[in-house]
């Protein structure tokens, strides 16, 4: 299975390309193809299974514009399978991770699977809970 794991948000924190990492090694080493995106081109259109990880702005439950601007800029990823994960920040996490998850149904993505993560080491369990077979 070819996985785009797409890591964006207005912070751009060592931690989200520490998690977004953690996917990419974690999806190489149970036999996927596995590519880290650091902007949503035209490239992610391309793969079966897309997992965006996000996380919020501030300490509150925003998550900013960034990948709001990537995502309506990207084309042909209307119905593609995805992974909507929202690293645990701040005071509200579990409605950043609704944020996340209304924009990316807006842009058209299907939503199979939606995960908090709070560090790198929590990726291999989401990572084998992925539903990834193809429809």
């Amino acid at each position: 299975m070819h996985v785009a794991v797409v890591a964006i948000s207005d912070r751009n924190s060592s931690k989200l390309r520490s998690v977004a990492g953690a996917f990419v090694s974690t999806f190489k080493a149970l036999g996927h193809d596995a590519e880290l995106f650091f902007n949503a081109d035209a490239r992610v259109s391309l793969f079966d299974f897309v997992v965006v990880c996000s996380e919020p702005k501030g300490l509150g439950s925003d998550i900013g514009m960034s990948l709001s601007r990537q995502l309506s800029q990207s084309p042909g990823l209307g119905g593609k399978r995805t992974m909507a994960v929202m690293l645990r920040y701040g005071f509200a996490p579990n409605k950043s991770l609704q944020k996340l998850m209304a924009l990316l149904e807006k842009e058209g993505l299907r939503i199979v699977q939606s995960q908090l993560i709070g560090s790198a080491s929590q990726v291999s369990s989401a990572v084998r809970g992925a539903p990834l077979e193809r429809p």
